[in-house]
């Protein structure tokens, strides 16, 4: 079975820019990069953010702690 191809071509990149990836405020904000965008041998998170309403993506245990404040 074929791996998901994830290469960023110019192409991508536009249907990017027209979802509003990057753009917005508060809860409106969608992130550049989800989780599913990005291939991962490691642990990664969503979470819900209490102050901006939305669901934050972590990449990493690194970004999760930061934000958080704990370690698992």
């Amino acid at each position: 079975m074929a791996k998901r191809n994830r290469a960023i071509t110019a192409a991508k990149i536009e249907n990017m820019i027209k979802e509003g990836r990057g753009q917005g405020h508060g809860s409106e904000y969608r992130p550049w990069l989800t989780i599913r965008d990005v291939p991962s041998q490691g642990l990664s998170t969503r979470f819900p953010g209490w102050k901006t309403g939305r669901v934050h993506h972590f990449l990493s245990q690194l970004e999760h702690y930061h934000l958080r404040g704990n370690l698992w």
